[in-house]
């Protein structure tokens, strides 16, 4: 039996990023090891409407049953608008599936929608359309008509010892990119303010080391990639999973390169964690501060001293420098409770004066609608006990007008269904004035002279200008556009070079042939 994924990631003005998303690869090797024939079309975003019919046309056979779409973040357009109107007119009897963590969101009218990770949910639903299953499927049907399947509730894949993704020559991985994989899935932590809906794991939720050990050499050995984004909430939850991973990756014929996301308060508080991660080469992290004022800290199940935890991050950087090579982004959120204007002001005050060439991320605080679309925090679910109100007109419509490239939990602009926060205010400031401060922060013209690109995008910004990963340590934004010779924004000239890229895979994998 025969299936198609479409998936991409969109950049911050509307192009394909050349990005490629995990799920869709993870999900597509775990079908082939149960006997389907699974292509995966990546970068979606940059296929025109006649390209995608070229594929679709040149793909489709007698036994293909689905055509699945998703991506870590919803995304739209209007030429996906098109091309989904043309396959239900020409291939009706083929299943459209959309997932993601929260697939609802997506303004894809889909047969089915899966919402989390969705391996064992989607096996349950294959099974299901082709009358091979005796178990009746469990699903939701939502006010909007739709058919949603809850992954991590009904058809959990967690943990799972084998997290293996198997790329195929087909997917035209070039040597230079960062691909993404997981080490396990789940978080220890509790944190009051995140949606995510694997929290509070006690027992090891991570994968196999030999099962890790497996891809990353395979894909060295193929494709010659030695750079990764690690996808877990948090990656240096403890100190045996740290030590487990180590096992694996010095036995790799490379040095590996990774990034992802780490607890700065474990970061700062376990030195004896920063020799194991040098040497898994885990030296690209973003820490979700969230802020450093104590009230704010409290309320959202961070309580380390935040002037402890800032000496802690500066004493790892420098000994990362000295060692090895590092990378470091915080985020923080504004619009906390007790988190005022004058407290973020200090707060950024402060990286400003001692993280330069790192970088910094500030997002707006969000509270979803209660309307079963949306994942709700414990922090969002109490909004009004920590005194927040709705304000009696949207702002929302005038946010997204004046400042919907801003990046967001969901993505930014068109890509969403319709903005799904409250819109909210309180007795210091509004949802407003909260996007307001975030556009300043970045429009700044001290920002580019003062921080790096974001750490995540520097695998982006590693194939625009052909260059290593080491090449952006130490350097501000301003700093790399001299360099390079640009003289606009520095950031569409990342996206118009990645666009090469993407139309380059989709010459190759438009004459590819079976």
């Amino acid at each position: 039996m025969h299936g198609l994924l479409l998936t991409g990631f969109m950049s911050t003005f509307g192009k394909s990023s050349f990005r490629r998303t995990a799920g869709a690869h993870r999900i597509a090797t775990h079908l082939r090891q149960l006997g389907w024939d699974i292509e995966v079309l990546d970068f979606v975003m940059g296929w025109s409407l006649a390209q995608l019919k070229e594929y679709t046309n040149s793909r489709v056979q007698s036994s293909t049953k689905f055509i699945g779409f998703g991506g870590t973040f919803p995304i739209w357009s209007p030429v996906l608008v098109a091309y989904f109107d043309w396959i239900k007119e020409i291939y009706p009897n083929i299943t459209i599936i959309a997932g993601g963590q929260i697939s609802n969101l997506y303004k894809i009218q889909a047969d089915w929608y899966i919402d989390g990770f969705g391996e064992r949910a989607l096996e349950a639903l294959l099974k299901h359309l082709t009358g091979t299953s005796t178990e009746k499927l469990k699903y939701q049907i939502f006010s909007n008509g739709r058919k949603i399947i809850k992954g991590n509730l009904d058809y959990p894949s967690f943990p799972m010892k084998s997290l293996l993704i198997k790329y195929q020559d087909r997917d035209f991985i070039n040597q230079n990119e960062t691909l993404v994989t997981e080490l396990g899935r789940g978080c220890i932590f509790n944190c009051r303010f995140c949606n995510f809906p694997i929290l509070g794991v006690k027992e090891d939720h991570s994968r196999d080391a030999e099962d890790l050990y497996i891809e990353l050499q395979d894909t060295y050995d193929r494709y010659g990639v030695t750079s990764y984004h690690l996808a877990d909430e948090t990656v240096n939850d403890y100190t045996k999973k740290l030590e487990k991973f180590a096992s694996a990756t010095r036995r790799l014929d490379f040095k590996p390169t990774m990034v992802g996301f780490a607890r700065a308060d474990l970061f700062a508080a376990r030195k004896q964690d920063w020799d194991i991660m040098l040497e898994m080469g885990f030296v690209g992290h973003h820490y979700g501060i969230e802020s450093t004022n104590m009230d704010s800290l409290k309320i959202i199940g961070k309580g380390m001293d935040p002037d402890k935890l800032l000496t802690g991050l500066l004493e790892g950087r420098d000994y990362f420098k000295k060692h090895g090579t590092y990378k470091g982004q915080v985020s923080l959120i504004a619009g906390l409770p007790h988190e005022t204007p004058e407290s973020l002001d200090k707060s950024l005050k402060w990286f400003n004066n001692n993280w330069s060439t790192e970088s910094v991320m500030l997002f707006p605080l969000y509270i979803p609608k209660n309307d079963g679309r949306d994942t709700a925090s414990k922090l969002t679910l109490e909004w009004e006990s920590h005194g927040y109100r709705e304000t009696e007109i949207d702002l929302f419509p005038n946010i997204l007008k004046r400042y919907s490239k801003l990046p967001t939990q969901y993505g930014v602009g068109d890509s969403l269904l319709e903005h799904t926060g409250l819109s909210w205010e309180n007795n210091v400031w509004n949802v407003e004035g909260v996007y307001k401060k975030i556009f300043e922060f970045y429009m700044s013209p001290d920002y580019s002279k003062t921080y790096g690109p974001v750490v995540w995008s520097v695998s982006e910004w590693k194939l625009a200008f052909d260059k290593p990963f080491d090449y952006f340590i130490d350097k501000t934004i301003a700093e790399i556009k001299a360099d390079q010779g640009i003289s606009g924004i520095v950031l569409e000239s990342v996206i118009i070079k990645q666009q090469v890229l993407v139309q380059d895979y989709i010459t190759k994998k438009l004459n590819w042939k079976s």
